[in-house]
């Protein structure tokens, strides 16, 4: 199909809205439903729909939601008509769908719906410089199309530093928003310095204590690095058995 992606933020909706958005609703059904509206399913038919937080829906929706992938079909808020679908979904949520089940907030029979190709993908922390760098140029890149600038901002030497070696707690939106924050700010110049880094970039990883799993962590992710990811090396230096290396290394080292 020659249909785009529909993407769409379940988070950022809630109750009633948020299936108005995804299933779409007929004249008459609420105050203000002027016209019939179709919803991101009838607007995706065809193509695919993204899904985005999907561990924020609500369990009313859970069940709505498993009921549609199910029997591939909708109904629009207000009417008695089913309309048959032909989307492929994909979801995405930084939360542990998994241990969302085991409290009982999320529904085991939607997770193994949604759950048939899983990727879990690396924090920005987590990833190798060559990878943080292609992200940093990417949105450097995008922010310069965004505000119209003719020649897209250089960082300096330090700058670099700082941003590659920031936890970046809010992952890719936090470093969106840092990138962001230097074009608002160095308007006259072309060289970001690090008087133009806010000052919780530079101070935030100091003030986070850290925690004897995350500090082990990381001595396992280095020691994996120094050793090109091999687990019989590790295995060695750790002191740990390479089945333990082995399974902390398929959930936290990053792919490629």
């Amino acid at each position: 199909s020659k249909t785009k992606m529909i993407s769409i933020n379940c988070a950022a909706y809630h109750g009633d809205l948020l299936e108005s958005r995804l299933f779409g609703y007929v004249k008459g059904a609420f105050t203000g439903a002027n016209k019939d509206t179709k919803g991101v399913f009838e607007m995706a038919q065809g193509s695919t729909l993204f899904l985005d937080e999907i561990g924020d829906i609500s369990p009313r929706m859970q069940a709505t939601l498993l009921r549609v992938l199910q029997e591939r079909k909708i109904m629009k808020v207000g009417s008695t008509e089913e309309v048959k679908l032909d989307v492929r979904i994909i979801t995405a949520t930084n939360r542990d769908l998994w241990k969302m089940c085991k409290k009982g907030t999320f529904r085991f029979d939607l997770f193994y719906r949604l759950a048939i190709a899983e990727l879990k993908l690396p924090s920005f922390a987590n990833l190798f410089k060559p990878e943080k760098r292609k992200w940093i140029n990417y949105f450097l890149e995008q922010k310069k199309n965004d505000v119209g600038r003719n020649k897209q901002l250089t960082l300096s030497k330090k700058v670099w530093d700082i941003l590659l070696s920031h936890l970046f707690i809010g992952n890719l939106r936090e470093l969106q928003a840092v990138i962001e924050s230097f074009y608002v700010f160095c308007t006259d110049e072309n060289i970001v310095t690090e008087e133009y880094v806010n000052k919780r970039v530079l101070e935030r990883d100091e003030d986070i204590s850290p925690t004897l799993k995350s500090v082990t962590d990381a001595y396992k992710m280095k020691v994996l690095k120094q050793y090109g990811g091999n687990v019989a090396k590790a295995s060695k230096i750790l002191d740990i058995n390479e089945g333990t290396v082995r399974t902390w290394k398929k959930n936290n080292y990053p792919k490629g």
